[in-house]
């Protein structure tokens, strides 16, 4: 999974996937994963179902929903 950070100034410091049942399946620093404003997610590893992808930045955050399908 691929997400593109549209702000060039905005810094996130952390991404979080969340599965339908609540639990934490994917937690780390997006300093360490964003390259020319795009974050790359492994999530080959997961299996098929809805996720909520979550990015913090301060006190802001985003959520998002995106589905695995194999």
């Amino acid at each position: 999974l691929q997400v593109s950070v549209m702000d060039q100034n905005q810094k996130f410091e952390s991404l979080i996937i969340i599965d339908i049942t609540g639990r934490v399946v994917y937690a780390t620093e997006t300093a360490n994963r964003m390259t020319n404003n795009i974050i790359s997610i492994p999530v080959g590893s997961l299996p098929n179902g809805i996720y909520t992808l979550e990015l913090k930045s301060g006190a802001n955050f985003s959520r998002k929903q995106f589905v695995v399908e194999h």
